[in-house]
């Protein structure tokens, strides 16, 4: 995919940060671009002697960034301390940074603002090899036949005598292998 760059409308863009570095990037970026997007959840933590609620980011190691990507801001955010890299669909020193769609932000955007309860989960694609971490089904392995909120199909295959079971299942249930 080729990406056409329009240095004058701002985009949304990923970066990639140093462990636990999330808060501090946001707070150094904020002045650096349009706009800074660090998705928080509150979460409950078990301490010695009692139990507090902070905020905690919801993608670990991300947050987003809006502004038009010139040479020089690139290289501003890029000197951010706490700052890997800004993420790209290709590798290597060459890969100019992938806009993400708007839609994607803003719908991010609203699940947070919601305040209902939400949690990251794995990226699953139908064909890949997962295995059931809950429900009925616990300790199974297999790849997803296919992706739906409600219903999933796992499908168990002996790839030795070329058969296949199938159950359905809730995505929530299982993980990457």
């Amino acid at each position: 995919m080729n990406t056409v760059y329009d240095f004058e409308s701002p985009k949304w863009f990923a970066v990639y940060t140093k462990s636990r570095h999330e808060k501090r990037v946001y707070q150094q970026l904020l002045p650096k671009s349009e706009e800074v997007f660090l998705p928080l959840v509150r979460v409950w933590s078990r301490r010695k002697d009692r139990r507090v609620k902070y905020d905690k980011p919801l993608l670990p190691g991300y947050l987003f960034f809006r502004d038009i990507l010139s040479p020089a801001n690139r290289r501003s955010v890029l000197e951010t301390f706490g700052v890997v890299r800004i993420l790209s669909s290709k590798a290597g020193e060459q890969a100019l940074p992938e806009p993400i769609p708007d839609e994607q932000i803003e719908s991010l955007k609203v699940l947070i603002e919601s305040r209902h309860e939400i949690h990251s989960c794995d990226y699953l694609s139908v064909g890949e090899e997962v295995e059931v971490i809950a429900g009925p089904f616990m300790g199974a392995y297999g790849k997803l036949l296919r992706v739906n909120p409600k219903k999933s199909r796992l499908v168990v295959s002996i790839d030795l005598i070329n058969q296949a079971v199938a159950v359905d299942i809730h995505v929530a249930d299982v993980k990457k292998t």
